[in-house]
């Protein structure tokens, strides 16, 4: 485990019903509400050790390691002046509590030695309606630009390139991606965007536009760069690229072939508002300026079932040809 989001899964963990209106629109947009729910009430309690027969699902949570730190973040969009906070129980196989710690927004832990499992635990703190995202639980340390999103710092730089290359990182269920350098050797002036996000939300999110945006702008005009390039290999990524590319002047996309219909999609643009926040739908007729794209073709076919578990990022390494 290196990133793992934890989410509000509709048949996972315990949630405080009694008196609460919940609104599942999707695992990582879960509007909760209840007005009357005291302060210090657990409102959501998920475990990494499960009882299949009672629950009849398997462990939620991953298995931590000993003595080894770990950072935990939660995203929630509340109202001004409400919070909730995080609480990590640590037990020991006989089922007592051993340690636990309290976490507002961000932290870290030691996982303790003697722990056999832990459970993570959403706590009221003051809060009559929040908007709930995701938990990220890491091996390494926060950088996030935008809730929900990181930017990294140019890759392989040179000093006379005039193109800059943005890689869209291609989600997976319940991972934060981490492209390999290796598979980036062949690309220049490349900067890597992933998210923590179910399907990335297709890096739409108005706050995130406008601050790749202003990256790109400002990377332009530092380093005179002349032409960006928009990178994706898979049917987010793609649909990302594409989109980018269309609206920012001097650029390209460089994608495979590897889509999904429209409706799904807009079953994504729907769910999390994006068509009222930006004014987006698609069709099967929107045009696309050809010229601006690099295709790599991918001929074999991936199971739809499994493109969003598991890894897909040794396809650039394929796709950028040793210049």
């Amino acid at each position: 485990m290196k990133n793992y989001v934890i989410t509000w899964d509709y048949e996972s963990g315990d949630s405080y019903l009694f008196g609460s209106n919940i609104n599942y629109i999707a695992p990582d947009c879960v509007e909760f509400e209840n007005n009357l729910l005291p302060p210090g009430t657990e409102i959501r309690n998920w475990r990494s050790k499960m009882n299949f027969q009672a629950n009849k699902m398997g462990n939620i949570l991953p298995i931590l390691s000993p003595e080894k730190q770990y950072w935990i973040k939660l995203n929630v969009k509340l109202k001004e002046n409400e919070s909730v906070y995080i609480k990590v129980e640590f037990y020991n196989r006989f089922n007592e509590l051993l340690d636990f710690k309290i976490i507002y927004e961000q932290d870290s832990f030691i996982y303790p030695k003697a722990a056999a499992f832990y459970s993570i635990i959403l706590v009221n703190n003051g809060v009559s309606n929040f908007v709930f995202q995701n938990i990220v639980l890491s091996t390494d340390e926060f950088i996030e630009d935008i809730p929900g999103y990181t930017i990294s710092n140019i890759k392989n730089y040179t000093d006379d390139s005039t193109e800059l290359t943005v890689i869209f990182t291609e989600p997976i269920s319940r991972e934060i991606q981490n492209i390999n350098n290796k598979y980036i050797v062949n690309y220049k002036d490349v900067i890597i965007v992933n998210s923590s996000l179910l399907d990335a939300h297709l890096y739409l999110e108005p706050d995130f536009q406008e601050y790749l945006m202003n990256t790109i702008k400002n990377l332009k005009k530092k380093y005179e760069i002349s032409n960006v390039r928009f990178v994706g290999y898979g049917p987010i990524s793609n649909f990302s690229a594409v989109y980018y590319s269309h609206y920012i002047d001097d650029s390209n996309a460089k994608i495979t072939n590897e889509w999904l219909n429209s409706d799904k999609y807009n079953n994504i643009i729907k769910r999390y508002s994006l068509k009222e926040k930006i004014g987006l739908s698609i069709n099967d007729n929107i045009e696309i300026d050809k010229s601006k794209l690099e295709i790599y073709p991918i001929n074999n076919k991936i199971d739809k079932r499994f493109v969003k578990i598991y890894d897909r990022s040794n396809i650039l390494e394929k796709m950028e040809v040793r210049k």
